[in-house]
Parts: C-alpha cells; structure tokens; sequence
C-alpha cells in the first residue's frame, strides 16, 4: 500500500462538482483509516527496510539522497509522516463540521427521505435540532419547529430530485412557506466542499485579465467574471433588448460622426 493513491482518491472526489454531501463523512473517515492501518501493514515495513538496506551509501535507484546519519529509523519516519497526513485531514475536516454537512444532507436532500409517509414523523429532527442550535441567530426556533412536519411532507413529494435541485426549488416556489428552511438552504447551496467552483474562477480569470487588459479594476473584473460565469450562452443573449437597457439607464453624451 502507498500514500499517494488514497491522498488522491479524496482529493478526486472533492474535485467533483456535484459532490454528494451524504459520503464526505465516510469518505474522509475511510481515508484516515486506510493510512493509519499502514503504520501496521507488515508489506509496507518489509518494503521500508529493503529500501534501508539499498541506500546504505544514500543512493538508491542512480539517486543520490540527502544524508540524515546513519541511524535515522526509516519505520518512524513513515509513522510521524502519516500521523502529520493524518492530523491535516482531520483539522480540515472537523468531526463537528463533518456531522453538519450530514445534517444538510438529511434536511435538503429527498433521495434520503423515506419512502413511508408515516416515518415522516420522527424523520430528521435530531439534524434538525443540529442545525437550528447551529444557526440560532438566523433561524426562529419556533417558527421552523411549527412548520416543520409540513416541510417534510414537501419533501417527500419531491423524492425524484436531487440535494441542489431542491434547495432551488424550495428558493423560488416555498420562501413565504419555509423562510427559516430556505435560510438554510441558502447556506447549504454556498458550503464549498468542491474545488470546482474555485478553479472555474482562476481559469475564467485568467482567459479576462491578460497582459493586454491588467489594467482592470477589481469590480470590473469581478463584473466580467460573473457575466462569464453566470450568464447567459450568446446564443440565448438577447442583444437588442441589451442595447434598449443600456441606453434607458442614464443620459449619455451622443457622438457625431
């Protein structure tokens, strides 16, 4: 077994764009556990002391190594290595923030909510207690906890979507029914658990701000970007009504040809 494939399988997951919020938890969990287990893994110690062996002179393989002393124990090095891989992975992904994204998942996402209208009653109150405590500054206790059963009935009937698409449904038809549920929402929609989102920036930031246009302002820039990423296809762009907004929107000084 070696680092990098499990350090890289989670690191692909996150690279997901639609990451399904219910396997971070287990998915973090199993990494974690699949590196400590090789502290204890006999294959990787054998492989280690071959290694030891083979660079007795700090070469191996035409590669000359750095001299750490002659008695530096390739075994401990491996431990503290993965201890520190270890640790990382749970500062940056803390149990506490690990049981609220499944509290988001079991909240928003209809695949999860049972198929029994019966269940419905005990369905999700402890994740949403959870999150309720979590976000009592922005959440009316009493109000969300009256309306709560009727939301899980709205739920229900929408068991053939997907986690986002509820959450967009819930924004644009149920604010006035739910506006505590749709604040959480709002806040589940934003949680960036993807990197996607972040290198789709970068990229889109770079094709605008070249070498010919460094002189763009911040908000300029961040106007570009949004029309770039947010916007509509040119081929659904409707320009001539483009033009009318843009000549309404202020008196503007015309130019004689």
């Amino acid at each position: 077994m070696d680092v990098l494939p499990v350090v890289s399988r989670l690191s692909k997951f996150f690279q997901r764009e639609d990451i399904d919020l219910s396997v971070i938890k287990s998915k973090v969990h199993v990494a974690c556990s699949l590196l400590n287990d090789m502290c204890n893994n006999p294959g990787l110690m054998r492989h280690l002391s071959q290694f030891r062996e083979e660079c007795r002179d700090f070469t191996y393989k035409d590669i000359k190594l750095r001299s750490c002393g002659r008695n530096f124990d390739v075994g401990n090095l491996c431990q503290t290595y993965i201890s520190k891989i270890v640790s990382n992975l749970h500062d940056r992904f803390p149990e506490s923030d690990l049981d609220l994204l499944h509290c988001f998942d079991v909240m928003f996402n209809p695949l999860l909510a049972p198929a029994d209208t019966t269940q419905l009653i005990t369905y999700g109150n402890d994740q949403f207690d959870k999150l309720v405590n979590h976000f009592a500054s922005r959440v009316d206790r009493d109000r969300a906890t009256d309306s709560f059963l009727e939301y899980k009935y709205l739920l229900h009937c929408h068991r053939n979507l997907n986690f986002r698409q509820f959450c967009k449904l819930l924004l644009c038809h149920h604010r006035e029914d739910f506006p505590d549920m749709c604040d959480l929402a709002v806040i589940a929609l934003v949680i960036p658990v993807s990197s996607v989102p972040c290198e789709r920036a970068f990229s889109c930031q770079n094709r605008i701000k070249t070498k010919l246009r460094n002189r763009l302002t911040v908000d300029h820039l961040s106007r570009l970007m949004k029309i770039s990423l947010e916007g509509k296809v040119l081929k659904e762009f409707e320009f001539n009504r483009a033009v009318v907004n843009f000549n309404s929107a202020k008196e503007r000084r015309k130019v004689m040809h």
